[in-house]
């Protein structure tokens, strides 16, 4: 007995080309899919009878006979891995089978949006500016409780009222023009935060570059300011993802050219009001942990969410575009820093926890998008930990805000997430395999209507 386990958890990879050969080899006439299941369940380590009561649970047992081990033999033996789309999927997530071994495609999250909009170059009359920054704002206010698809049915709308505010803005001189202008960086930059949120990186990057070149062109230091934060942590965000994916030296760039953009808003910081000297100071935090390398870089990254605390509540500037800033905030900042050094020595996930429950507990249970944020911060956190039971038990809370807020963007940190899990000595466990599977019902909603 002890030989026969040992056989199959020491079964060696096969290269790509190798599974390749395998799905070659067709067998009814199909490619042979079975040999691809056989394989991945015995690198798993995994019996008959563990993919048969996963692969029951997955489907629901209240719709499905049972899955019994016999038939996970005749997938393999036989070839007769389900035709069903849905049902590959599943096999596939089960055994971290790669989706293209099953003839299966990876689709993105994101419907594709229309970012330019066409109009007539001739528009007649003038324009209400005041019904114009009324809607500005009415879009800022929403922003944070609008559901996704509403916010990327928002995008024709800004771009035309970007097209128009171009164009007529060349026409005019004094205090109109600059009100103009002030309206324009401000549309630019919650164009720029809807392609940051649907991580459109590339198209956020280049929107907020542009509002620094017109805010520093007519000294409008403050949007000057929040295009810089902009900016800078769409560069984090990237990382973020790319750290999941690759590892943090792939991530390195996009940090330190996040950290240079905090950077940038000190030279303006004079210009700025107490509550967005804040804001920036907390913002920039999170990116100076992402490149620490020793305890003293990381308490300059905690200096300054102490610094920005303080501005918590003074006067602000009069922009439609301000962000909320508030004790919950600062504090979620605080708890990212303790657990984001490429350092492992450096993180503290205990601390972490500790600031992310605090967190919590200063947010109203009406705002769903700052849970969802907690949750997933406290996900990591615990899986930095080593505290594997906690981090499924977070990013399963996590998923059910997602579907809640329909904010699908944040799938692909708790993707990057289950990987990790995956991988890790939690990994065979069945909590994170139904982790994946309830992942994979959101990503693939379609399916599973």
């Amino acid at each position: 007995m002890t030989r026969k386990r040992s056989c199959r958890r020491e079964i060696a990879c096969l290269p790509l080309d190798g599974l390749c050969q395998l799905l070659a080899d067709k067998k009814n006439g199909r490619p042979n899919y079975g040999a691809i299941l056989q394989y991945h369940r015995l690198r798993r380590g995994w019996t008959a009878e563990k993919l048969a009561f996963l692969y029951s649970e997955a489907l629901g047992f209240d719709e499905e006979e049972p899955v019994t081990p016999h038939w996970i033999y005749r997938m393999e033996k036989k070839n007769e891995v389900p035709v069903d789309e849905k049902r590959r999927w599943i096999l596939a997530r089960l055994l971290d089978i790669p989706p293209v071994l099953f003839a299966l495609e990876e689709a993105s999250l994101i419907p594709s949006v229309q970012w330019q909009a066409f109009f007539d170059n001739l528009h007649h009359g003038p324009i209400d500016l005041v019904e114009y920054r009324t809607a500005l704002v009415d879009y800022c206010q929403s922003w944070s409780t609008r559901e996704a698809m509403k916010r990327r049915e928002a995008i024709p709308d800004l771009s035309r009222r970007i097209h128009v505010l171009e164009q007529k803005s060349h026409g005019v001189r004094g205090p109109q023009k600059q009100q103009m202008l002030r309206l324009l960086c401000e549309y630019y930059l919650l164009l720029a935060s809807t392609a940051r949120e649907m991580q459109q990186f590339d198209r956020s990057i280049a929107l907020a570059s542009w509002v620094i070149t017109l805010a520093e062109m007519n000294k409008f230091y403050d949007l000057w300011a929040y295009a810089l934060r902009q900016r800078g942590l769409t560069y984090e965000d990237r990382g973020e993802l790319t750290v999941g994916l690759v590892n943090f030296a792939a991530a390195r760039d996009d940090f330190e050219a996040a950290v240079h953009d905090f950077e940038a808003i000190k030279q303006i910081e004079t210009h700025l009001s107490p509550q967005c000297r804040g804001l920036m100071w907390v913002s920039a935090s999170q990116c100076y942990a992402y490149v620490a390398q020793d305890q003293a870089s990381l308490s300059q990254a905690l200096k300054l969410v102490d610094l920005g605390e303080k501005m918590i509540g003074e006067d602000s500037d009069d922009l439609a575009i301000t962000v909320k800033f508030d004790q919950s905030r600062a504090l979620l900042n605080r708890g990212s820093i303790l657990i984001h050094s490429p350092i492992p020595a450096l993180r503290s996930p205990a601390k972490a926890c500790a600031a992310f429950e605090q967190a919590m507990q200063f947010t109203p249970p009406t705002n769903k998008r700052r849970h969802l944020e907690g949750s997933l911060r406290q996900a990591a956190a615990y899986f930095y930990e080593g505290s594997y039971e906690m981090a499924v038990a977070y990013a399963e809370q996590a998923l059910e805000l997602v579907r809640d807020t329909d904010v699908i963007t944040e799938v692909a940190w708790l993707h990057n997430l289950y990987v990790r899990l995956r991988e890790s000595p939690f990994g065979e466990n069945g909590d994170v395999v139904r982790f994946g599977v309830d992942l994979l019902k959101v990503q693939k909603a379609d399916l599973f209507h």
